[in-house]
């Protein structure tokens, strides 16, 4: 018993002291400590009853804090009572096509519920370290009953809760052994792990806009590739050459320099407004492809919507046209010999042969021979949404025989023209893919298709019969009149353009009289009448560079169109210029054969809806909405770091209710009451530190019972041999001497 303190006043009984003296309680300044004497009267009670208040601290902010972590996280998935951000077709389809509000109501609660969160995180973050102190200052009461080599130093590092002392770890790190305890460093490091969650979820959450589904609308009556040819005759329209003839007029008035919508620059191409290469300037600043340098752009294709159309939420697919041209020069031997026997063959021929000048002996000749040799008749286009390639040959041969404007160049030119054209589908963009064009797919498009896809008529109709729909057979057209065919290659529509009936060449040079010119030059006067007019335009004018080629004058003709035979000349000499230049041409002019083969309907509006005129592109660009967006290592972080600071806080909780306890808290009286039993020890001396106070080591810091079992009421004291809430029932409600009597104590 030498080696505790008490911490309460012991009464002694002595035979001379008087009543008064009996009542006195011994001197804090006698010079030792007093012998123990059963007390003649006791004012006693219980040890305080067990408490929850740090375990109901601890479920408290377990609430807190996982609360709003858990609808964090579960937002960064998808929205709250809904499957996702984006939009969801089909069965499990997330739109009201009727009302679009409804389509918002999911994503507007969402919202609702991740300001709320916030804002509970916010608070949390707040309480954080005063929650997490005052759990560990309850739970160390408990502590300081049952570490039985706890000293004063420890308990006074406890009792000014060093865990959030800075000065305390600097103690710590040089004397561990004076002032740490386990018990300590468990409630630093808890306090550590609560003060750098809050800073952890703010450095790795954050807000995101996203685009939430309203209300769907679609573009119908587009080209579904393999209806164009599904179409059975008594459901269909003919040719009727229509597509030749607007061919021909877009090759007359087309320039390089004009923007064309529907002619995409290529696939995955984003625009930077900042670069200053001619590409960019192309495309980007001037805000459309042009024929001027098709052939520097990365993959250029046709498509029945504008360049960039966006589709939005919606995965949507469109067929896609491109086509590349050559233009080579070839010998006499390569041009195919009798063209104009071969079966179903282009070919057509004009010659003229003409006095230079009335009078003079020198006569100019210039003739064409245009020809395919291939079967014509047969459409080299296929009834399939595969990738699919074919290559179309135009030979030509040019004779300018004595004309100037080919003095330089032989009489006799062999061209070749070869066109390669590829269809196929490729995906919109939109913002699955970051707002560019997809690629040319492989394959049908419709086996690509999530919940995302939209469903676009025949591509995705469930009720179409699946064998027609991977249909891959080779057209025959009705007629074998080139004129009639339908679906021509992109090549015979244009050579049909530029050499076939009612072309320039040809309608020229049949009736050059009709083309005489309007107002004729008189040399003999001075003044005459203003005669630059145009009159008529060339093909390929406005997409070669010739000088004086675009424009025929109103007196280009001549008197009864002598001229006529000049304009021709000069025209057909434009085959001649640079290869380059001539490929860029034609490919410009397939791209124009494919536009208007595209804007031209075949169908008869009373066919039934298999056959066409039901696909359709369907897009959404939706409402912007905040979501929270966290990767999912800094989801699995912080919330195991969550989960170690809840399960220690619980875990403290239940620590500080695990038996009655000397104190209700570690407060400014207990430490007083426990100064008040070493009084002896530390007088109210000066101190320049506490570490100096050497005293103080050898002192115990546990709280025990200094009574032995058989006694019937305990006494608090530092050391105290015996635990303050043992096992044995006689401990279980052992009374101990007080300052007073319980309220209510009888």
């Amino acid at each position: 018993m030498s080696d505790s303190i008490p911490l309460g006043p012991v009464l002694r009984h002595a035979s001379t002291d008087t009543d008064r003296d009996h009542d006195r309680p011994p001197s804090l300044h006698d010079d030792s400590p007093p012998d123990y004497e059963p007390p003649k009267e006791l004012t006693k009670m219980e040890l305080h009853p067990r408490s929850f208040y740090a375990l109901f601290l601890a479920l408290f902010y377990a609430a807190l804090v996982l609360a709003p972590w858990v609808i964090v996280c579960l937002l960064t998935d998808r929205p709250i009572a809904g499957q996702r951000y984006g939009a969801l077709t089909g069965r499990d389809s997330n739109y009201d096509s009727y009302d679009p509000s409804k389509n918002q109501s999911v994503y507007e609660k969402s919202e609702r519920w991740y300001h709320a969160a916030r804002v509970i995180q916010a608070i949390a973050s707040v309480l954080t370290l005063p929650l997490t102190s005052a759990i560990c200052a309850s739970a160390a009461v408990i502590f300081m009953q049952r570490e039985e080599r706890l000293t004063i130093p420890q308990l006074m590092s406890l009792a000014d809760r060093g865990w959030l002392d800075w000065a305390t770890y600097g103690r710590l790190a040089h004397a561990w052994k004076r002032f740490g305890s386990s018990f300590l460093l468990l409630a630093i490091l808890v306090n550590l792990l609560g003060m750098i969650i809050s800073p952890l979820q703010s450095i790795l959450l954050s807000s995101q806009a996203v685009m939430t589904p309203t209300k769907p609308q679609e573009i119908s009556s587009l080209i579904d590739l393999p209806s164009r040819f599904w179409v059975p005759d008594e459901y269909s329209y003919p040719d009727s050459n229509i597509i030749t003839i607007k061919t021909r007029a877009a090759l007359e008035a087309t320039t390089s320099t004009e923007k064309h919508a529907q002619l995409w620059p290529g696939a995955n191409v984003t625009c930077d407004p900042f670069q200053t290469d001619k590409y960019s300037e192309n495309v980007c600043l001037r805000q459309g492809a042009t024929f001027e340098n098709i052939s520097l752009l990365p993959d250029p294709f046709l498509a029945e919507l504008p360049s960039g159309f966006h589709t939005g939420l919606f995965r949507q697919f469109l067929p896609r046209i491109n086509s590349t041209a050559q233009y080579q020069v070839i010998t006499e031997a390569e041009f195919p010999e009798d063209c104009d026997q071969i079966q179903g063959a282009f070919f057509a021929e004009y010659t003229n042969t003409s006095r230079y000048m009335p009078g003079s002996d020198m006569m100019q000749t210039w003739g064409l021979r245009a020809c395919m040799p291939a079967d014509v008749t047969q459409s080299p286009w296929r009834a399939t949404r595969d990738r699919h390639t074919f290559s179309e040959d135009l030979y030509l041969d040019v004779k300018l025989v004595n004309y100037s404007i080919a003095m330089t160049r032989p009489e006799r030119g062999f061209f070749r023209v070869t066109l390669t054209t590829t269809t196929g589908y490729f995906e919109l963009p939109n913002y699955m893919n970051g707002g560019v064009a997809g690629f040319l797919l492989d394959k049908d498009p419709t086996e690509l298709c999530d919940d995302r896809c939209q469903s676009q008529g025949t591509i995705k109709n469930p009720d179409q019969d699946a064998s027609r729909t991977r249909r891959d057979t080779e057209i025959t057209p009705a007629s074998n009149a080139l004129q009639d065919i339908r679906n021509k290659g992109p090549l015979l529509t244009i050579a049909l353009a530029l050499f076939g009936q009612g072309s320039f060449i040809e309608s020229h040079a049949r009736q050059p009289e009709a083309y005489a010119a309007t107002v004729i030059y008189d040399y003999n006067k001075d003044q005459n009448p203003a005669h630059s007019a145009c009159r008529y335009l060339k093909p390929f004018g406005y997409m070669l560079e010739s000088i004086r080629l675009e424009c025929i004058s109103n007196s280009a003709g001549g008197v009864n169109g002598w001229d006529v035979r000049d304009l021709i000349a000069e025209w057909l000499n434009s085959f001649h210029t640079f290869p380059e230049t001539l490929a860029n041409a034609f490919t410009g002019a397939a791209y124009l054969s494919h536009k208007a083969w595209m804007d031209h309907s075949t169908e008869d509006p009373d066919a039934p809806y298999v056959y066409g005129g039901g696909f359709r592109v369907s897009f959404d660009m939706g409402r912007l909405r905040q979501k929270p967006v966290i990767s999912r290592a800094g989801v699995i972080v912080v919330s195991a770091l969550l989960g170690v600071h809840v399960l220690s806080l619980l875990a403290l909780g239940c620590y500080a209710a695990w038996s009655p306890r000397w104190t209700r808290r570690l407060d400014s009286f207990a430490i007083l009451r426990v100064g008040g039993a070493i009084a002896r020890h530390v007088p109210l001396w000066m101190v320049y530190k506490t570490s100096l106070v050497r005293e103080l080591d050898g002192l115990p810091g546990w709280i025990g019972d200094q009574m032995p079992e058989g006694e019937a009421v305990g006494m608090l004291g530092l050391g105290g041999p015996a635990r303050l809430s043992g096992r044995s029932s006689t401990r279980a409600k052992r009374m101990f001497v007080s300052y007073h009597v319980k309220p209510g104590f009888g």
